[in-house]
């Protein structure tokens, strides 16, 4: 079994990525030929989002929705009890007793009775029943996470309230409360102009990527994008292209279209032909030449991962402080290092060489930014 290295990436303190594509298993070792699996025809140069300054939100919402086990319309309607009225009198009621409606930390944007099992996309209900739909809106302040804290406290909150019974109503002499997985929960994030929801806050959409609706989608070949403010991507000058997606500078459209490379192979059609055999002999020569190389090469990286006897190293999450690593210091091909991912950070597992675009960075014993 060969040895598997793991990148894990993420940002200094008060930065996100602007996506979270390819974040997630980022591997190399023998089965990916020592090369990181994220590198492919469109991600040629294996880049992954940009570190972007965390932004707050206009407005964190939270959609709380109940409904009441064999509580159906149809039940509701032949009642001599005003349903509507009695949920939505007894829903305010709990709503009116939150803590952070009582302090003004939040407040009640809306309450619907409904007559869906659910709003939530993932799971459908056959046979509507009869419910409530709250919205609880929180404004943040200084601290990204304020609202988010708020609101998910009065999540459990109002779970609890459901496992007693506090949400039971009375129709005809008859009690109905909300049934087992009764509850759905979804959240929504108000971003400013110019920004897109990441978690519980707004990030702008780095060099590279552009906004499309709630996400930052890669700039498309052919295209790229240098600051963080511009709304959409650059075209490539006519006749150029880009080698993958999310390019982030002009001089990264270096490859000539099929209608540029047919044009300057019809000019030097005439002097091609003349060499075309010297041209051949050659090409068998560095051919055979680069085979030696890469299989030796890659007998190398074999024989000297083997030979490593250096430990693993565990990972820290996010919010953890980097472990030092008792290594002697070495060179690590990752990830391109450009301008605006100088807030990245890396924390390595083990220690073998995956070939990756240069440049190549050097890491001291204590992970750190790179620089």
């Amino acid at each position: 079994m060969g040895t598997i290295r793991q990148c894990y990436p993420f940002c200094d303190d008060g930065y996100a990525f602007d996506s979270d594509l390819f974040l997630d298993n980022i591997m190399c070792g023998p089965d990916t030929g020592y090369v990181w699996n994220i590198r492919s025809d469109e991600n040629p140069d294996s880049k992954i989002g940009t570190c972007t300054e965390i932004k707050l939100a206009e407005g964190n919402t939270m959609k709380y929705a109940g409904t009441y086990e064999d509580l159906t319309p149809d039940v509701a309607a032949i009642s001599h009890t005003n349903v509507q009225a009695v949920i939505r009198s007894t829903v305010q009621t709990q709503l009116d007793e939150l803590q952070c409606v009582q302090n003004g930390s939040c407040s009640v944007s809306s309450l619907k009775v409904t007559n869906t099992a659910t709003t939530s996309r993932h799971t459908r209900s056959n046979t509507p029943h009869v419910g409530f739909l709250v919205e609880l809106s929180c404004t943040p302040s200084k601290d990204p996470s304020w609202c988010y804290d708020i609101l998910e406290e009065t999540y459990y909150t109002l779970q609890r309230r459901v496992n007693e019974t506090r949400f039971s109503i009375k129709v005809d002499e008859t009690l109905y409360d909300i049934g087992p997985n009764g509850t759905q929960v979804e959240g929504e994030v108000d971003c400013p102009p110019g920004t897109v929801e990441m978690d519980y806050f707004c990030v702008q959409c780095g060099p590279g990527s552009y906004p499309v609706d709630y996400f930052c989608e890669r700039c498309p070949r052919g295209t790229y994008k240098e600051d963080f403010t511009s709304p959409e991507c650059t075209p490539c000058p006519s006749g150029l292209t880009t080698e993958g997606l999310q390019s982030i500078h002009p001089s990264m459209c270096n490859v000539l279209t099929t209608t540029s490379a047919e044009s300057v192979n019809k000019l030097d059609g005439n002097r091609a032909d003349s060499n075309t055999l010297t041209i051949a002999i050659s090409a068998v020569v560095s051919a055979v030449a680069a085979i030696g190389v890469v299989v030796a090469m890659r007998c190398y990286k074999k024989t000297r991962k083997h030979s490593r006897t250096a430990p693993k190293h565990s990972w820290a999450s996010m919010n953890m402080v980097y472990p030092n690593l008792s290594a002697s210091i070495e060179k690590f091909n990752i990830i391109p290092r450009k301008a605006e991912q100088a807030k990245i950070r890396y924390i390595r597992d083990d220690l073998f060489v995956c070939n990756a675009p240069p440049p190549v960075t050097e890491f001291p014993r204590k992970c750190d930014s790179m620089r």
